[in-house]
């Protein structure tokens, strides 16, 4: 077998914190994950040209995303308590404050009303939408103003809602995830069930798969496997899914459909079956 290349286990292994600069050595790049502690910044640098462009205010869009609101049985009563519940947060006597507009627009990017009210009909379907409760603002902001983060109240003002206002310590515990180095007999077992485990991958298709997408093939693929099959369509994609895998590697990476279950979209498009189906034309 020709031998695997460094850098596919490095992208596999340490992409939480691969280092921006490509071109590093890579002797300098081993003393540097051997040797230096990775850092978890307490402050964010915040592009302000990308976040002022996504909370461009579109008046008309509210209106559609209010009669979405009611169309899908909720209560517009229930999302103006959403809104009184982030401008509670920021009082209008204070130099960071928000009008009502502002707050609505916020909440409508980070909970998917806005992507929602401009989806297609066939794409609305697969979306599973809600109204957060105004517990769910409250410790947003708490989080990120007390939390490890520590922002100010004007820094917070000029993030991206999506991150800061639905659930901002989940998305901190996952990007800052603890990485490791694999052992040798760790990638001797991903190597073995590829080749001999139930998608018996020729040594060619193997190295092309872990060249172009090492995070599958090196790192527990028998995992991906398993969420593969789980949640694969019926009919002739599940009956050639071996056959698929070995002619585009990449097929092993949908583990999810949002067409099963009550999950809905979880904004997992690039691992989705249907988002698949559609890219390739397939019925």
């Amino acid at each position: 077998m020709a031998p695997f290349f460094p850098t596919a286990l490095l992208a596999c292994f340490l992409s939480p914190w691969q280092p921006q600069q490509l071109s590093i050595s890579r002797t300098a790049h081993l003393a540097r994950i051997s040797h230096a502690a990775p850092t978890i910044p307490t402050t964010l640098q915040l592009s302000s040209t990308t976040a002022n462009a996504a909370n461009a205010i579109d008046s008309d869009l509210l209106v559609v995303i209010r009669e979405g609101i009611v169309e899908q049985g909720f209560e517009l009563s229930a999302w103006e308590l959403a809104i009184d519940a982030l401008l509670n947060q920021f009082p209008t006597d204070d130099t960071a404050s928000l009008t009502r507009e502002q707050a609505e627009w916020a909440l409508a990017q980070a909970f998917g009303w806005r992507s929602w009210a401009k989806a297609s009909k066939f794409v609305k379907k697969f979306q599973k939408i809600f109204l957060p409760t105004p517990e769910e603002i409250e410790a947003a902001i708490s989080w990120s103003t007390q939390g490890p983060l520590a922002l100010s109240t004007s820094t917070l003002l000029q993030a991206h809602p999506q991150l800061y206002l639905k659930q901002p310590q989940a998305k901190f515990v996952k990007k800052f995830q603890k990485i490791f180095l694999p052992t040798p007999e760790e990638i001797e077992a991903a190597i073995s069930w590829s080749t001999q485990g139930p998608l018996a991958l020729s040594t060619s298709t193997l190295l092309q798969a872990v060249q172009t997408h090492p995070q599958l093939y090196l790192k527990q693929p028998q995992a991906s496997y398993q969420k593969c099959v789980d949640t694969v369509p019926a009919g002739n994609l599940k009956d050639t899914l071996h056959e698929l895998i070995a002619q585009d590697p990449a097929v092993l990476g949908n583990t999810f459909n949002c067409a099963m279950g009550d999950d809905g979209c979880r904004s997992e498009c690039g691992n989705c079956w249907v988002s698949y189906k559609i890219k390739n034309n397939i019925d």
